[in-house]
């Protein structure tokens, strides 16, 4: 048997890295976490299909486990009030990588439109969240101008 942990006051399970030592064969490769951040007028829908969509045609390794950080997108004549309380959500998004960071080797991040603008406007919050990455980059892999 293998021992399931559950954090107090959460309604989701994990199985900590400690007790796959004792199951090695259920270990497998080091898991990598992808989040996705959706734009404006986006429903929480529309968003895990567009994540779905990424997996399946990019090919994407069975080991990165996607999610997605939704905040409220608004709608059709919603975008400047969407705009003002994207910085309400920096805790929750801090708490929601730090999370993370406690069950995944790596977090990527990927935005789509104001999924950025969202992500920039509460950086002030999540870099305490974030280390450096731990592969190196090879020389010469970057973008060239």
């Amino acid at each position: 048997t293998v021992p399931l942990q559950f954090p107090e006051g959460q309604q989701y399970g994990f199985v900590s890295h400690d007790a796959l030592a004792e199951a090695p064969s259920l270990a497998g490769q080091a898991s990598e976490a992808l989040v996705f951040i959706h734009g404006y007028n986006c429903d929480l829908q529309t968003a895990l299909g567009r994540v779905a969509q990424t997996f399946t045609l990019g090919n994407m390794e069975p080991h990165v486990v996607p999610f997605v950080f939704s905040y409220s997108g608004g709608n059709a004549l919603s975008y400047f009030g969407v705009k003002t309380q994207m910085r309400t959500y920096g805790e929750d998004l801090a708490q929601f990588f730090t999370e993370l960071g406690n069950h995944f080797s790596e977090v990527h991040i990927l935005t789509h439109s104001c999924g950025a603008d969202f992500f920039f406007q509460n950086w002030l919050s999540v870099e305490r969240c974030f280390r450096p990455a731990e592969r190196s980059i090879r020389p010469g892999a970057g973008l060239k101008a």
